[in-house]
């Protein structure tokens, strides 16, 4: 007997190889540790999770290509697994995009470094608004996610957008996380001018502390969320700040919900930020909170929880990626 949906949470985007650097090997080779990755498929694996561990009837589709080749095989055994419906996703033989993930960035900062081999992609991105409007006049109701690198990963970005302003037109909650790749970024104005087009689709924008740094370097948490609540018309701007707090920003009001993070030691963060979305779409729908304009309405305690879901979420996944409690 199938079980009625409560909603559908829909993530799209792209999927990704992660191998992510390890020290030297005694005879002088390179070494790296493969996971499955992307943003999108992240997120999808960590909502079909939260939902399940709930006990909430919620479907999660993934939206996006998935190659046919070994790694892709790889990818859509993890998202079967995991529960995700990747009736929508879309099989195509070029090559997985790869991502070479290191323990520190650029700068020798101590967090990761991501440089990715990506492959033009053939045309079937066209098909994504048209997949998303199918979508968003279905019950129950549907919630979408969007960011990543398929925002600006050419020709997918345009097509990619599109469907967001599908999604976004009918009524449907949509979520952006821009999640800066400055690798992948050539003209930084160029790419804040987009996502501020980006953004006024956008019911909630998530960002982290090092993305609001980006795309407004001169501007502190508050000031970023004003700008993008005034200029683009987002109602719900969350910033977070793993290791010290998260800040929910909506036009009348601002408040800070402890990072459940902070209590613990990380090596490796990567996908963190996308479980966060996981567990941010999970929890909306475990409120009820279904219509953008629930999201405004609600009281301060129901958006705490969701955001409390949020970052345990994020929290889960750093645990199976080795992180320990601290003392």
């Amino acid at each position: 007997m199938t079980t009625e949906k409560q909603a559908y949470i829909n993530i799209v985007g792209e999927a990704v190889g992660d191998f992510m650097q390890l020290p030297m090997g005694e005879d002088g080779r390179m070494q790296f540790d493969f996971s499955v990755g992307g943003g999108a498929v992240n997120a999808a694996i960590g909502a079909a999770h939260a939902a399940r561990e709930m006990g909430l009837s919620v479907g999660v589709r993934f939206i996006g290509r998935l190659s046919t080749d070994l790694l892709g095989q790889r990818i859509r055994a993890a998202m079967e697994s995991a529960g995700v419906d990747l009736e929508r996703a879309i099989a195509t033989n070029v090559a997985s995009t790869i991502a070479l993930v290191t323990r520190t960035d650029a700068r020798g900062r101590d967090q990761n470094g991501f440089t990715f081999n990506h492959q033009t992609k053939d045309e079937t991105a066209a098909r994504f608004p048209q997949i998303v409007q199918s979508l968003v006049t279905e019950m129950p109701p549907n919630l979408f996610v969007f960011g990543g690198i398929s925002t600006v990963l050419s020709p997918d970005a345009d097509h990619i957008f599109r469907a967001m302003k599908a999604a976004h037109t009918a009524g449907c909650i949509t979520i952006l996380d821009p999640n800066v790749r400055p690798s992948l970024i050539g003209s930084l104005d160029t790419y804040r001018a987009n996502f501020a087009s980006w953004a006024s689709f956008a019911h909630i924008v998530k960002m982290s502390d090092e993305d609001q740094k980006i795309i407004y370097p001169d501007k502190d948490h508050n000031a970023a969320a004003y700008t993008i609540q005034r200029n683009d018309g987002t109602p719900t701007i969350i910033v977070t700040d793993g290791s010290k707090r998260t800040t929910l920003f909506q036009p009348e009001r601002s408040f800070e919900i402890n990072s459940f993070v902070k209590k613990l030691d990380c090596s490796n963060t990567v996908g963190a930020g996308d479980n966060f979305n996981a567990g941010l779409c999970v929890g909306l729908v475990s409120k009820g909170l279904l219509k953008p304009a629930d999201i405004v309405q609600a009281h301060k305690e129901v958006l705490c929880d969701v955001s409390d879901l949020a970052n345990a979420t994020a929290r889960a996944h750093l645990l199976r990626q080795g992180a320990r409690e601290r003392a």
